[in-house]
């Protein structure tokens, strides 16, 4: 298909809070032993961590005067499956403790 749909939808569990996510669309042929790469985004953290990301994004690495394009919408749980701002509003002062980041 020329508009597939995925519709995936993961959750990830060893998220960094500032590590960036790079997304690679690849195509599985059958027979083939690899996946030709579709398309790459990569989202900093700094445009989604606080509130969240909901947008269609360019994907790079397509073969030249190809356009495609992916819809991304991400939701921060925070750690323990809370709002990422109530998780920095309980946990923000404690950048002193050594596992925690800085918020």
């Amino acid at each position: 298909s020329l508009d597939p749909e995925w519709n995936e939808e993961h959750e990830l569990a060893n998220y960094s809070a500032g590590d960036t996510l790079k997304f690679t669309l690849r195509d599985k042929d059958i027979g083939s032993r690899e996946d030709g790469v579709l398309g790459i985004y990569n989202l900093k953290a700094s445009v989604f961590l606080e509130k969240g990301f909901d947008q269609e994004v360019p994907l790079s690495g397509l073969p030249k005067g190809m356009k495609s394009t992916l819809a991304l919408k991400i939701v921060n749980l925070g750690e323990g499956g809370i709002p990422f701002d109530e998780f920095a509003a309980t946990f923000g002062g404690c950048e002193d403790i050594p596992f925690f980041p800085a918020l």
